[in-house]
């Protein structure tokens, strides 16, 4: 098994043969003599070989000894997950042009459903207004808090350990030297609102509190084994219809005629590991 432990260091590791890492490997087994069958060509570094694709490995984050529940996404090494999304969409599969289709908000989403919510936009923007934040020193004018700044403090709070970890979190991300657009706009904010990065959190939570279970304690791993779990059974559904399929995480190749095919297998996966039928497509997909 492949492991990484929470200093990013990769490893193999031995472990005891279960009835599920039986399951994982003949589930990926079947999966790769599917696609081994078809011709992938990538825009730059041409038609990849049999043994290219067979270069693939579920990496699972390490806790507990044998714990398959934190990571276990599929990756290739010098594949089309390396691609921009520009130039994935230049891969041919079979000769034929593809189309990809992704998971919105994946990980959000997949917290929602386990807490028997219907998926929807946790990304929304928000606007703040110094006054609302008790001892504000300006009474000016709101600050719209955009969806890429709220994408990376909700996915950055799966991750971390506890409220603590959650600060000092959001203040690297207001005091970073290389700073995009939303992050220049929330440095400015910040002096304004004299108050803490714990007030903060509370603010953008806002709605979102069906998401609280899975925030500040550690959860983005297993968040990220059952992303996993629904991105396997994509593929396990497509490859018992002979559909070749890659995937990138929370988006998926097909040919652009087995779009229909992807987009259904897409919904059937995730409703069969988190119990929650999409009543809002868009949503999700």
């Amino acid at each position: 098994a492949f492991w990484t432990n929470p200093r990013r260091i990769r490893t193999w590791v031995d472990y005891e043969e279960t009835e599920q890492t039986a399951k994982m490997r003949q589930q990926l087994a079947n999966y790769l003599h599917e696609l081994t069958r078809h011709t992938i060509v990538l825009s730059e570094s041409g038609t990849l070989s049999r043994k290219d694709l067979l270069k693939a490995r579920r990496i699972f984050g390490y806790q507990v000894a044998h714990d398959f529940r934190r990571g276990g996404r599929l990756y290739w090494h010098a594949s089309w997950q390396s691609l921009s999304k520009r130039d994935r969409s230049k891969v041919l599969i079979d000769n034929q042009e593809v189309v990809e289709a992704d998971y919105r908000s994946f990980q959000p989403n997949i917290a929602y459903a386990l807490a028997g919510i219907q998926p929807s936009d946790p990304y929304e923007p928000i606007s703040l207004y110094p006054q609302e934040f008790p001892g504000s020193t300006g009474i000016g004018p709101h600050w719209q808090i955009g969806r890429k700044f709220i994408k990376r403090v909700l996915n950055g709070l799966f991750y971390v350990r506890n409220q603590r970890a959650a600060i000092a979190y959001i203040t690297s991300l207001y005091s970073h030297p290389d700073l995009d657009e939303e992050h220049r706009q929330f440095s400015e904010l910040w002096p304004t609102l004299n108050t803490t990065p714990t007030a903060l959190i509370k603010r953008i939570i806002g709605w979102r509190e069906h998401l609280l279970p899975y925030l500040m304690s550690d959860k983005g791993m297993y968040l990220q084994w059952i992303d996993s779990e629904i991105c396997m059974s994509v593929l396990e559904i497509l490859t018992n219809q002979h559909i070749p399929v890659l995937p990138i995480h929370d988006s998926f190749l097909v040919k652009r005629r087995d779009r229909n095919h992807l987009v259904s297998s897409m919904f059937e996966a995730f409703t069969l590991h988190t119990k929650v039928k999409i009543s809002s497509p868009s949503y999700l997909i």
